[in-house]
Protein backbone atom coordinates (compact mmCIF):
# COMPACT_ATOMS: atom_id res chain seq x y z
CA UNK A 1 0.00 0.00 0.00
CA UNK A 2 1.15 3.54 -0.78
CA UNK A 3 1.82 5.62 2.28
CA UNK A 4 0.88 9.25 2.83
CA UNK A 5 4.40 10.48 2.16
CA UNK A 6 4.55 8.81 -1.26
CA UNK A 7 1.09 10.07 -2.16
CA UNK A 8 2.01 13.64 -1.20
CA UNK A 9 5.26 13.41 -3.19
CA UNK A 10 3.39 12.15 -6.24
CA UNK A 11 0.79 14.93 -5.95
CA UNK A 12 3.50 17.58 -5.60
CA UNK A 13 5.27 16.24 -8.70
CA UNK A 14 2.01 16.30 -10.69
CA UNK A 15 1.29 19.85 -9.53
CA UNK A 16 4.76 21.08 -10.52
CA UNK A 17 4.43 19.41 -13.93
CA UNK A 18 1.03 21.00 -14.48
CA UNK A 19 2.33 24.44 -13.46
CA UNK A 20 5.33 24.08 -15.74
CA UNK A 21 3.14 23.04 -18.68
CA UNK A 22 0.74 25.93 -18.08
CA UNK A 23 3.66 28.35 -17.81
CA UNK A 24 5.16 27.09 -21.10
CA UNK A 25 1.75 27.29 -22.78
CA UNK A 26 1.35 30.84 -21.50
CA UNK A 27 4.81 31.78 -22.81
CA UNK A 28 3.97 30.20 -26.20
CA UNK A 29 0.63 32.04 -26.30
CA UNK A 30 2.23 35.34 -25.27
CA UNK A 31 4.91 34.90 -27.94
CA UNK A 32 2.28 34.13 -30.57
CA UNK A 33 0.30 37.25 -29.63
CA UNK A 34 3.44 39.38 -29.69
CA UNK A 35 4.38 38.09 -33.15
CA UNK A 36 0.84 38.70 -34.42
CA UNK A 37 0.83 42.23 -32.99
CA UNK A 38 4.21 42.93 -34.61
CA UNK A 39 2.95 41.63 -37.96
CA UNK A 40 -0.22 43.70 -37.77
CA UNK A 41 1.76 46.80 -36.86
CA UNK A 42 4.16 46.11 -39.74
CA UNK A 43 1.24 45.65 -42.15
CA UNK A 44 -0.43 48.80 -40.83
CA UNK A 45 2.79 50.79 -41.34
CA UNK A 46 3.18 49.46 -44.87
CA UNK A 47 -0.42 50.28 -45.74
CA UNK A 48 -0.04 53.78 -44.29
CA UNK A 49 3.13 54.27 -46.36
CA UNK A 50 1.29 53.00 -49.44
CA UNK A 51 -1.66 55.37 -48.94
CA UNK A 52 0.48 58.44 -48.19
CA UNK A 53 3.30 57.96 -50.70
CA UNK A 54 1.62 56.11 -53.55
CA UNK A 55 -2.13 56.66 -53.31
CA UNK A 56 -4.77 53.99 -52.96
CA UNK A 57 -7.67 55.56 -54.88
CA UNK A 58 -8.44 56.20 -58.53
CA UNK A 59 -11.56 57.99 -59.77
CA UNK A 60 -13.84 57.45 -62.73
CA UNK A 61 -16.13 59.57 -64.90
CA UNK A 62 -19.88 59.17 -64.55
CA UNK A 63 -21.08 55.76 -65.77
CA UNK A 64 -17.56 54.81 -66.95
CA UNK A 65 -15.04 52.14 -66.08
CA UNK A 66 -12.15 53.25 -68.29
CA UNK A 67 -9.00 54.64 -66.69
CA UNK A 68 -8.12 58.28 -67.26
CA UNK A 69 -4.57 59.68 -67.23
CA UNK A 70 -4.59 60.42 -63.48
CA UNK A 71 -5.86 56.93 -62.66
CA UNK A 72 -3.13 55.33 -64.80
CA UNK A 73 -0.49 57.49 -63.11
CA UNK A 74 -1.63 56.36 -59.65
CA UNK A 75 -1.89 52.72 -60.71
CA UNK A 76 1.62 52.91 -62.20
CA UNK A 77 2.92 54.07 -58.79
CA UNK A 78 0.96 51.27 -57.11
CA UNK A 79 2.47 48.69 -59.47
CA UNK A 80 6.02 49.89 -58.80
CA UNK A 81 5.42 49.79 -55.05
CA UNK A 82 3.78 46.34 -55.17
CA UNK A 83 6.66 44.93 -57.25
CA UNK A 84 9.07 46.06 -54.50
CA UNK A 85 6.84 44.61 -51.73
CA UNK A 86 6.21 41.07 -52.98
CA UNK A 87 4.51 39.88 -49.80
CA UNK A 88 1.63 42.33 -50.02
CA UNK A 89 -1.67 41.17 -51.50
CA UNK A 90 -4.43 43.63 -52.26
CA UNK A 91 -8.15 43.87 -52.79
CA UNK A 92 -9.43 46.45 -55.26
CA UNK A 93 -12.84 47.72 -54.22
CA UNK A 94 -15.10 49.18 -56.92
CA UNK A 95 -17.48 51.98 -55.87
CA UNK A 96 -20.15 54.13 -57.53
CA UNK A 97 -22.10 57.27 -56.79
CA UNK A 98 -25.70 57.02 -55.62
CA UNK A 99 -27.33 57.30 -59.03
CA UNK A 100 -28.57 54.10 -60.67
CA UNK A 101 -29.98 50.85 -59.32
CA UNK A 102 -28.23 48.65 -56.80
CA UNK A 103 -27.66 45.88 -59.37
CA UNK A 104 -26.39 48.26 -62.04
CA UNK A 105 -23.95 49.90 -59.64
CA UNK A 106 -22.66 46.57 -58.32
CA UNK A 107 -21.85 45.57 -61.91
CA UNK A 108 -20.26 48.95 -62.66
CA UNK A 109 -18.20 48.81 -59.46
CA UNK A 110 -16.96 45.34 -60.47
CA UNK A 111 -15.95 46.63 -63.92
CA UNK A 112 -14.08 49.52 -62.29
CA UNK A 113 -12.21 47.21 -59.94
CA UNK A 114 -11.36 44.87 -62.82
CA UNK A 115 -10.09 47.78 -64.95
CA UNK A 116 -7.65 48.70 -62.18
CA UNK A 117 -6.66 45.05 -61.69
CA UNK A 118 -6.01 44.48 -65.41
CA UNK A 119 -3.87 47.59 -65.58
CA UNK A 120 -1.78 46.55 -62.56
CA UNK A 121 -1.27 43.11 -64.13
CA UNK A 122 -0.23 44.73 -67.42
CA UNK A 123 2.44 46.60 -65.43
CA UNK A 124 3.88 43.38 -63.99
CA UNK A 125 2.00 42.75 -60.74
CA UNK A 126 1.17 39.05 -60.35
CA UNK A 127 -2.56 38.43 -60.80
CA UNK A 128 -2.74 36.05 -57.83
CA UNK A 129 -1.87 38.99 -55.54
CA UNK A 130 -4.94 41.00 -56.58
CA UNK A 131 -8.56 40.32 -55.74
CA UNK A 132 -11.55 42.48 -56.61
CA UNK A 133 -14.93 43.23 -55.11
CA UNK A 134 -17.72 45.69 -55.72
CA UNK A 135 -19.68 47.69 -53.20
CA UNK A 136 -21.66 49.59 -55.82
CA UNK A 137 -23.21 52.60 -54.13
CA UNK A 138 -23.34 51.03 -50.66
CA UNK A 139 -20.16 52.60 -49.19
CA UNK A 140 -20.03 56.26 -50.14
CA UNK A 141 -17.29 58.45 -48.68
CA UNK A 142 -19.13 61.67 -49.50
CA UNK A 143 -22.78 61.90 -48.54
CA UNK A 144 -23.81 65.11 -50.31
CA UNK A 145 -25.41 65.72 -53.69
CA UNK A 146 -22.81 68.03 -55.22
CA UNK A 147 -20.78 67.04 -58.27
CA UNK A 148 -17.69 66.91 -56.04
CA UNK A 149 -19.41 64.45 -53.70
CA UNK A 150 -20.59 62.28 -56.57
CA UNK A 151 -17.11 62.33 -58.13
CA UNK A 152 -15.46 61.24 -54.87
CA UNK A 153 -17.74 58.19 -54.70
CA UNK A 154 -16.91 56.98 -58.25
CA UNK A 155 -13.69 55.21 -57.39
CA UNK A 156 -11.60 52.08 -57.08
CA UNK A 157 -9.72 51.71 -53.81
CA UNK A 158 -6.74 49.41 -53.31
CA UNK A 159 -6.65 47.97 -49.79
CA UNK A 160 -4.36 45.43 -48.20
CA UNK A 161 -5.68 41.95 -47.53
CA UNK A 162 -4.81 40.05 -44.38
CA UNK A 163 -1.65 38.39 -45.68
CA UNK A 164 1.49 39.66 -44.00
CA UNK A 165 0.90 38.14 -40.58
CA UNK A 166 0.71 34.67 -42.16
CA UNK A 167 4.47 34.88 -42.79
CA UNK A 168 5.41 35.08 -39.11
Amino acid sequence: MINKKSTLSLLALLLLTACSTNKNQKIDTDHKHAVEAHALNHESNLEEEFIQNVGNTVHFAYDKDDLNHDAKTTLHKQAEWLKKNHDVKVMIEGHCDKRGTIDYNLALGERRANSAKKYLISLGVEKDRIETTSYGKERPIALGDSQEDLTQNRRAVTVFTDNIKEQY
